[in-house]
């Protein structure tokens, strides 16, 4: 857990914006738990986190998308 926070700590917003666009996309990922620790622990300021959290979350499946778009044309 402590390197989960660190790599937050050290990346802050654009590690949120990471994390949850994984979580989005390929791997099982809670980009919930994501959230919490950028806004708790490391008391980012909430707004960002959940604009940077949504653009996550929507870029990674939109990836996702657009892949097997074109693989499968």
């Amino acid at each position: 857990m402590d390197a989960f926070v660190d790599f937050f700590v050290q990346w802050g917003y654009w590690g949120l914006f990471v994390g949850s666009f994984i979580a989005g996309s390929v791997i099982p990922l809670s980009s919930e738990a994501i959230l919490v620790v950028c806004v708790g622990p490391l008391h980012l300021d909430p707004w960002i986190c959940l604009w940077a959290a949504l653009a996550g979350n929507v870029a990674g499946p939109a990836t996702g998308w657009g892949i097997w778009a074109k693989w499968n044309g």
